[in-house]
């Protein structure tokens, strides 16, 4: 028997319906870049798993599916997040749009917001729960651990697309050619194997990710050596936030072996 709760029901629909309609739009986005631009392959590829994950979310909202829900609730946490530092770097640049601060406010924190509140409270998992009861891969890993996944798996992505650009800077060293393209494919994979350790509970892909958040701000320190104080403190500011969110992530990965798999309700 469920625990006593609100039926959640019509707004898993009605946000279904929204994400459907979002899917539709980065369809029709996707379709414009492609007549435009033959060549934005990255563009493409992002626009494409847009169109995906909104349309397949969407029915999957629509439909109460366990997973769908904690999918957009990890999705859209990472997004509110990403969202938060984009306004943060258009307000430091003081040449931005005012067009430009609003479309972010709104698409890039307000809207992924809402979604997060909603999809992450108790009574919209235990309607899901209810909807949807058998074993769903989300159950695995709680909605924290699969937004740092997802961000690890888009990260992968994202550098593996970017490898064939000319230069990586490595601690205020260059690299061109070859060695940029090799060192940026070397990290795509790394992140890749991360995002899928991590949705093991394995803690070695914890200290890892430790690991390069430290080697990470140090490079970026000796990067941003020369930029202005509004850099730095921005900059400082996402690494320790960032650190805070590892130290606080650190419980879901300690003394996983031999345990059962994540409770349904890991919000």
């Amino acid at each position: 028997m469920s625990e006593p709760h609100k039926d959640r029901r019509a707004g898993l629909i009605a946000f279904g319906v929204l994400h459907i309609l979002l899917g539709c739009f980065s369809f029709l986005l996707l379709l414009r870049i492609a007549a435009i631009a033959a060549n934005a392959a990255q563009s493409l590829l992002i626009d494409s798993a847009a169109t995906v994950y909104f349309i397949a979310t969407g029915i999957g909202s629509i439909r109460g599916r366990r997973w769908a829900r904690a999918l957009i609730a990890a999705v859209s946490g990472a997004w509110t997040v990403f969202g938060v530092l984009a306004l943060a770097v258009l307000l430091a640049v003081r040449t931005s749009s005012a067009q430009a601060i609003i479309a972010v406010v709104v698409f890039g924190i307000a809207l992924p917001l809402v979604l997060t509140l909603f999809y992450s409270w108790r009574d919209t998992a235990l309607t899901a729960d209810e909807l949807d009861p058998k074993f769903r891969w989300t159950d695995r890993a709680p909605v924290p651990v699969l937004a740092l996944c997802a961000v690890l798996a888009f990260s992968s992505i994202e550098t593996l697309m970017t490898s064939g650009r000319q230069t990586f800077v490595l601690f205020g060293h260059v690299l061109a050619g070859a060695p940029a393209a090799l060192a940026m494919i070397a990290l795509g994979i790394l992140f890749a194997h991360l995002a899928i350790q991590a949705y093991r509970l394995r803690e070695s892909a914890w200290w890892v990710l430790m690991l390069l958040h430290v080697i990470g701000g140090a490079a970026s320190a000796m990067e941003l050596r020369l930029r202005s104080p509004a850099l730095w403190t921005m900059v400082a500011v996402g690494w320790i936030a960032y650190l805070g969110f590892l130290i606080w992530l650190r419980r879901y990965f300690v003394g996983r072996i031999g345990e059962a798999p994540a409770p349904v309700l890991s919000t």
